[in-house]
C-alpha cells in the first residue's frame, strides 16, 4: 500500500483538521456523524520545519482556527487544504 500524498499548504491557504480513523468507535457511519463535531477551520498564518524525536524534519503549520484568538501549531499532515469557492457572476 502506497502512502497518500497531500497537497502541502501554503501561507494564506484556507484548512481544515483532516478526520482520522480514531475519531470515532461507532461503526454506523450516520451514528459517527451525529457524535463526531465538524472539522475546525482557519487559515495558516505561518509555516515551520521541526525535528522529531528521530531527527527528521517535520513540516508544521501555525493555523488561526476561526474560533479561536490566537494561533496553534499543527502537523501538516493533520490538516488539509480547502479548494476556494468559485462564485457565479450574477
Amino acid at each position: 500500500m502506497t502512502t497518500p500524498q497531500y497537497a502541502a499548504p501554503r501561507v494564506g491557504d484556507r484548512v481544515r483538521e483532516r478526520l482520522h480513523q480514531g475519531s470515532c468507535s461507532v461503526i454506523n457511519a450516520e451514528a459517527a456523524a451525529r457524535l463526531v463535531p465538524g472539522p475546525r477551520l482557519g487559515r495558516v498564518v505561518g509555516l515551520e520545519a521541526k525535528p522529531d524525536r528521530r531527527g527528521r524534519l517535520m513540516q508544521y503549520a501555525r493555523v488561526q482556527w476561526d474560533h479561536l484568538k490566537s494561533p496553534s501549531l499543527h502537523a501538516c499532515f493533520r490538516i488539509e487544504v480547502i479548494a476556494p469557492t468559485v462564485h457565479s457572476k450574477d
